[in-house]
């Protein structure tokens, strides 16, 4: 019996090392290594059974076959003998990138609405077209289950509803449900947190602080002398360094406030490539006919029509003269 078992084993692909790819994904890559680094004993066992003579199982049974080199691997590793066995299956058909977890098939799908497309053509019109809820979705389509010939004893729950209507790409949904301006401001402005994806004066970020005390003024010329005020503190800080570069106080933020942060550290560090901000009057008024930092330019757009575009406005603020891209923040979420 046990070599009837043996042979209906499938034979290593490689008998030492496995084959020097790399998966695009690194955990799947950790994965397939590890998998294999499990059956390399296996595969040496295959090659050369001999110098493995005193191996044995935990009730002290000599390891003298391949299914007993797999029940001794399965004692070591804590895998079952089936799981090595199903490994070794896609080692054989695929090499090392078959011992990656495989995706699901129907991952981001729904074998309902798969059977029944006019029942998701009905739920997706009402949700992007219409702007209706999961709920009146799924109430809908229980409702009209006749007319998009869905058999009453095959309808959905809610969850597979809600399910699905929420695997839509969130760029698909927020364009349809809140129009162009929403999905170019929450989609493209975006910064991303990894930092090192972005070098030293290629993006500032600014903002304006209110100091929570009162003093007198004693400093502007432009509010009545020792009237009381409250400082602002308007600054530009470096997003890959994290060093501020230009800062100014003055007692009412505004588009002047900034000019003046910028030209300070425009002089001593030069500008740079784009900036982001919040969505306040004065930075759209440093930013007023600016370069949007999702049109920068770009190796696949014909040369220089973003600048070209830009000339033809005939009003232009600050940033848009020294040549700096501008990117807003989400309102109210800085």
């Amino acid at each position: 019996m046990a070599s009837q078992l043996a042979l209906s084993l499938p034979l290593p692909v490689a008998a030492s090392a496995p084959q020097r790819i790399m998966l695009p994904d690194p955990a799947d890559q950790a994965t397939a290594t590890e998998r294999f680094n499990i059956l390399q004993l296996y595969f040496d066992y295959r090659s050369d059974s001999e110098r493995f003579g005193q191996l044995r199982l935990h009730d002290g049974t000599p390891v003298t076959s391949a299914i007993k080199m797999l029940a001794y691997i399965a004692e070591t590793t804590g895998n079952s003998e089936r799981t090595l066995k199903y490994w070794l299956r896609r080692y054989q058909t695929g090499g090392l990138a078959n011992l990656a977890n495989r995706t699901r098939k129907d991952k981001h799908t729904s074998r309902f609405f798969a059977a029944y497309p006019k029942a998701a053509w009905l739920v997706a019109y009402l949700f992007l077209e219409c702007k209706s809820s999961c709920k009146v979705c799924h109430e809908a389509l229980v409702h009209d289950a006749a007319l998009v010939e869905v058999p009453d004893d095959d309808l959905p729950s809610y969850e597979t509803v809600r399910a699905w209507l929420k695997s839509m790409p969130p760029s698909l949904t927020t364009y349809a449900r809140k129009g162009c301006k929403a999905y170019r401001e929450r989609m493209s402005p975006y910064l991303s947190r990894g930092f090192t994806d972005q070098y030293a004066n290629q993006v500032w970020v600014g903002d304006h602080a209110l100091h929570d005390v009162e003093v007198s003024n004693d400093c502007f010329a432009n509010v009545e002398w020792g009237a009381p005020i409250r400082i602002r503190l308007s600054a530009m800080l470096d997003y890959r360094s994290r060093m501020f570069v230009g800062e100014s106080w003055c007692w009412e933020g505004s588009s002047r406030a900034i000019a003046s942060v910028m030209r300070r550290a425009i002089a001593k560090y030069g500008p740079p490539e784009c900036i982001y901000v919040d969505n306040g009057k004065d930075y759209k008024k440093v930013g007023k006919g600016a370069l949007p930092g999702y049109r920068m330019e770009s190796p696949l757009a014909p040369k220089d029509w973003c600048k070209r575009e830009i000339e033809e406005i005939e009003a232009t603020g600050f940033l848009a003269r020294v040549g700096c891209a501008v990117t807003y923040c989400l309102p109210y979420h800085g």
